[in-house]
């Protein structure tokens, strides 16, 4: 988990972040995120979100175990 104390995002932000182009910012591109869910989808993994207003935002980065590989 990834987390800080900032001032959070409203649900109808938070519901959005994770489409290409999306940004509350005056600059960026609006891909960081979707990149990095796309990337752990290719690795069977998960991103998720809890962000409350005035308490801030926790990322959960969830990735499967290591196979061991057969000999």
């Amino acid at each position: 988990a990834v987390e800080d104390t900032g001032e959070g995002m409203p649900s109808e932000v938070s519901a959005r972040i994770f489409e290409p182009f999306y940004t509350t910012k005056a600059t960026g591109s609006g891909l960081g995120l979707t990149i990095a869910q796309q990337i752990l989808r290719e690795h069977r993994g998960e991103i998720q979100v809890d962000s409350r207003v005035g308490s801030g935002t926790t990322f959960y980065l969830r990735l499967p175990a290591a196979e061991e590989e057969a000999r």
